[in-house]
């Protein structure tokens, strides 16, 4: 998914808005959430709000004994008056500590809030598409909206049995350091208490820190879980809370407001780093404020006019007519005194020019999930989110007869029951919070427009793709294949062919990379459900491989190699582009790129000692720079004959046009033996070892054929004079011997081209090889050689000396040069 920000509307030059420039806008990249209900994702909580469904339950018996403490006289000491709440159906017991290489000790020790902190923000980084390797060591900003750490009080009650870690496990300020750890952030890491407006106070927070340089992305979170009876108490005792444990947000039979629990993180770019990277923009953050409430009649008691003179300073700010909004989440708590207060402050402030026809929509979450007190702030942000992307606003549930003390008909504003239509020509939200020390908090939301699917209407044929999933564990890794491959059978209309390419693209670029590993290469989308359903088998990558290249010599063309990547891959195009420019200013009066698009093979030169030499290189080279491109670079390189030429550019000891003009003047230069009339070679590939094959030519007079290439323990190349290959070949073939004529008209590595060694020196004129920290195993010298020594008379030994491949590959397996021995070879 492509997402661009348009300007919704052009700001009104009202006369109240101040001058200069408004703040600098932050996009909103990825969400998570976990609340009552069942809810795990955004879609689900959408569903939830957008059905008007109440998640209120009794209380549940795994937690405490609410028979011990229920009483509806909220003046009986000891006890508290709700009948229920809203809580996690969840287990909040269960952790993968593995996973978050925690050990058992630690994971006992940790407030469940944390926990669950941990696991919300690893799924929002996925939603958003960032992986963990991305950021880690970065300067990413943790912002956590504190909650009561009951979990603590728990802890403490037995202090002969207060577990190992219980002073990091369940202090509040880790809510935040233990994000900051686990993924290795360096950024700001602070978790926020500001009571009920701590996760939005966390996000202003947030927000001007990106704008200061302080991070480059932030993590705004919080979690509230109601885990023993003693806030339920101190709370009762406080009249805070309602009888019936609801919260009736702006109705008549508000009393006080239902507790509830979950968790909510969002991620946060600035705009114009999410439109450079990519990223998916859900919304846009335009501007935020906090303020308090001063002195009120008492410390809980709320302060409208500070509720009113910071929405409007907001929007002053951000050069908003608050006229343009089209939905208020408010802080809505469900409390005598707090709704009124804050319906007419937001009337004073976003009540004109309001009509019967287009009110005001306010609406407050907590209805559906309980007030989840320190973390309530930034599950309101996803709410509006959502409703700002499907361009709904949802229903406040169990709304029924507006309070008494809010004229809402007078003021033309309205708390809908039923999902209504976004109002048109208002493409803002705000979100209100308030803490009751007084700490109030704003947030201005903006609608994004998006574009889905623009640029997949087009001819091309369908591509393989590689698809890959990755999980802590192996069972996982197979499940996660399996899912995958069910989803993708069982929505079709989602998953068309063409989109395969995005979902490639995401598993591959945009998920963390985990020890266990999945991969199915697929054109059709059946094809991949049917491997990642039944055939796929996880494999452990314990370590990031240490890689070391083998570059391939002359003799492994074919007609149409590298077709495919020059349609698909920009880069390995541009290289053969670039290859092509060398050779012409070279004077070669061919194009590599021409040749390897040649439709007809009949007329295809590619096996021409011109053509091959200078075709396989430009490929190694492209393939090189494709590699490169996607993170994959040697630890060492070596080359069998001419393949060194592609492992001196992969080293870096070479230029492009260096390697070129070595692949070209080789080419020419064999040309010239071929075409010598008094010269007949050829070459043969021999399944027996050095010393047997020596032994048989040490037997025959003269020197017309030697061992080329020690291409492994038991396998030669020999060439020489044609006539004596033939004959060799016949005598080995009575032997039982493995052999196959090579199908070239040069004995390259013989006698032959010590005939040519000068014209091609004088070809190659000045090469100007530098030292490299890559290691270069040469195969002239079977040994490990500086990357200086790679002139001009170098490469003449290549072509006339023996290819010693068996010592090459084994001097780079051996070699402690590098940090980590090459446990893995890509051949090239």
């Amino acid at each position: 998914t492509e997402t661009t920000h348009t300007p919704a509307q052009e700001v009104p030059n009202t006369a109240d808005m101040e001058t200069g420039n408004a703040p600098k806008r932050m996009a909103i990249i990825g969400m998570s959430c976990r609340l009552p209900g069942e809810v795990t994702t955004a879609d689900e909580f959408w569903k939830m709000c957008s059905r008007g469904r109440s998640t209120w339950s009794k209380f549940p018996k795994d937690r405490f004994n609410p028979d011990a403490f229920q009483h509806p006289h909220a003046d009986r000491p000891g006890s508290f008056n709700p009948e229920g709440a809203h809580f996690l159906t969840e287990d909040v017991g269960l952790f993968d500590a593995p996973f978050f290489n925690i050990t058992l000790q630690e994971a006992r020790s940790m407030d469940p809030q944390q926990r669950i902190m941990l696991e919300c923000v690893y799924e929002a980084l996925e939603n958003a598409g960032i992986p963990n390797h991305e950021i880690s060591g970065q300067k990413v900003g943790v912002f956590a909206g504190a909650s009561f750490p009951d979990y603590e009080i728990n802890n403490l009650r037995d202090l002969e049995s207060v577990p190992m870690y219980a002073s990091t496990g369940t202090a509040v300020s880790l809510q935040a350091n233990r994000v900051s750890h686990y993924f290795d952030l360096t950024g700001p890491s602070i978790s926020v208490d500001t009571a009920c407006s701590s996760s939005l106070s966390a996000l202003h927070l947030a927000t001007n820190s990106l704008r200061n340089g302080e991070c480059s992305m932030a993590i705004v979170g919080g979690c509230h879980l109601n885990l023993i009876a003693d806030a339920f108490i101190a709370m009762t005792r406080n009249r805070l809370l309602a009888g019936s444990g609801r919260s009736y947000a702006f109705d008549s039979r508000a009393t006080g407001f239902g507790r509830g629990e979950g968790a909510g993180c969002i991620i946060l770019k600035s705009l114009e780093d999410a439109e450079a990277a990519g990223d998916t923009i859900r919304s846009i953050v335009v501007n935020t404020g906090i303020n308090q409430d001063g002195h009120t009649r008492g410390i809980a008691m709320p302060n409208g006019e500070a509720q009113e003179a910071l929405i409007r300073q907001v929007y002053k700010e951000a050069h908003i007519d608050p006229s343009l909004v089209g939905y208020i989440e408010a802080h809505g708590t469900g409390t005598k005194v707090g709704d009124p207060l804050e319906a007419t402050a937001l009337n004073a402030v976003f009540g004109k020019g309001r009509t019967p026809r287009q009110p005001l929509f306010i609406g407050s979450v907590k209805s559906n999930i309980g007030h989840l007190e320190g973390s309530s702030g930034v599950v309101a942000v996803i709410k509006t989110v959502l409703a700002l992307e499907r361009g709904f606003v949802p229903p406040n549930c169990n709304f029924d007869k507006v309070n008494e003390e809010i004229p809402m008909d007078k003021w033309n504003m309205k708390v809908p029951k039923k999902v209504v239509p976004w109002p048109r020509g208002k493409p803002y939200a705000s979100v209100n919070n308030f803490g009751f020390g007084g700490t109030n908090a704003h947030v201005i939301l903006e609608r994004v427009d998006r574009h889905e699917g623009e640029g997949l209407e087009h001819d091309d044929p369908l591509k393989r793709k590689l698809f890959v999933a990755s999980a802590n564990d192996k069972h996982a890794a197979l499940q996660m294949g399996k899912d995958l491959g069910s989803y993708v059978d069982q929505h079709p209309t989602v998953f068309d062919d063409r989109l395969l390419d995005k979902i490639a693209y995401t598993l591959g670029q945009r998920r963390s990379f985990f020890p266990w590993r999945i991969a199915a290469s697929a054109e059709l989308s059946q094809d991949l459900t049917a491997l990642l359903s039944t055939n796929a088998e996880p494999v452990r990558c314990s370590k990031e491989p240490t890689v070391g290249f083998v570059f391939t010599g002359q003799g492994a063309q074919w007609h149409g190699m590298g077709r495919e990547l020059l349609g698909t891959y920009p880069i390995f195009k541009e290289t053969m582009k670039n290859v092509d420019a060398c050779l012409k200013s070279l004077g070669a009066s061919f194009s590599i790129t021409d040749e390897l698009l040649l439709e007809d093979a009949s007329k295809s030169c590619i096996s021409a000692a011109y053509m091959s030499q200078p075709a396989c290189t430009a490929v190694q080279l492209a393939l090189v720079d494709l590699l490169s491109s996607w993170g994959i670079r040697p630890k060492a390189v070596v080359g069998h004959s001419s393949g060194e030429i592609a492992a001196a550019y992969s080293a870096g000891i070479l230029t492009l046009e260096e390697c070129v003009r070595v692949a070209y003047s080789r080419g020419v230069a064999a040309d010239l033996v071929a075409k010598d009339k008094s010269i007949n070679g050829g070459m043969l590939a021999v399944g027996a070892c050095a010393s047997d094959i020596q032994q048989i030519l040490n037997a025959m007079r003269g020197n017309r054929a030697v061992i080329a290439c020690v291409n492994s323990e038991s396998s030669v190349t020999l060439s020489g004079d044609a006539e004596v290959i033939t004959t060799l070949q016949t005598a080995l073939d009575k032997e039982g011997v493995f052999t196959r004529r090579l199908l070239v008209d040069v004995a390259y590595h013989s006698h032959h081209m010590q005939t040519v060694s000068k014209q091609y020196q004088s070809l190659l004129g000045k090469i100007t090889p530098r030292d490299s920290e890559i290691p270069f195993h040469s195969t002239v010298h079977g040994a490990l050689v500086p990357g200086s020594t790679l002139d001009a008379s170098y490469w003449v030994d290549n072509l006339v000396s023996r290819v010693e491949f068996v010592e090459g590959v084994k001097s780079l397996l051996t070699n402690d040069i590098t940090d980590s021995s090459i446990d893995t070879l890509i051949e090239l």
